[in-house]
């Protein structure tokens, strides 16, 4: 999971369960069922700006991002 927010990326650390300045991997390992869901952010407060959120999964675990790569994003605007 990776935030690209006004001012740099974010990346989620699923250990950690917290998001980290970066541009790095959250969680290397094989798919698993999250049941029930996780909440990766809980917030009122955002900085106004754009937001991209990303979700991927690299199917070649190599510690690199490269194929096979499938994600999905959602944008999030923040007004004043």
């Amino acid at each position: 999971m990776i935030a690209d927010a006004p001012f740099g990326f974010y990346y989620y650390d699923y250990a950690a369960r917290r998001w980290r300045p970066g541009f790095d991997v959250s969680e290397q390992g094989p798919l698993i069922e999250l049941i029930p869901p996780l909440e990766v952010l809980y917030t009122d407060r955002l900085w106004v700006g754009s937001y991209d959120f990303y979700f991927g999964v690299d199917e070649n675990r190599n510690g690199m991002l490269d194929q096979p790569l499938y994600y999905d994003s959602v944008e999030v605007n923040v007004a004043p």
